[in-house]
C-alpha cells in the first residue's frame, strides 16, 4: 500500500509508538492500527480517537492546514483575523 499526506501526518502525530501503545491510546486492535498506519484507509472512529488522544487539530490531521497543535488553534484563528471586520 502507498502512503497518502494523511499517512504521514498520522506518523508525524505518533513517532515511534508502537502499534501496540497506539492501540491502547486510541481503543483499536494493533493490527487494525498497523493496517491504518501502513496504508491503509483509517476510520472515521480511528481518526477521532488519534484526535483525542493526541490533541492533534482535526483540520491540520485532515488538511494539513493551520497548526498541528489543538492548543494552537485559537491563537493562529486570532493572529490571522482582521480587526477592522
Amino acid at each position: 500500500m502507498s502512503t497518502s499526506a494523511l499517512h504521514e501526518r498520522l506518523k508525524t502525530v505518533v513517532g515511534k509508538t508502537t502499534f501496540r501503545a497506539l492501540g491502547q491510546a486510541t481503543n483499536h486492535n494493533p493490527e487494525t492500527v498497523r493496517r491504518y498506519m501502513s496504508g491503509q484507509a483509517p476510520s472515521v472512529e480511528f481518526l477521532a480517537s488519534m484526535i483525542s488522544a493526541y490533541s492533534v487539530n482535526a483540520d491540520w490531521l485532515m488538511t494539513g492546514r493551520g497548526p498541528k497543535d489543538r492548543s494552537e488553534v485559537r491563537s493562529a484563528a486570532l493572529s490571522q483575523a482582521d480587526p477592522t471586520n
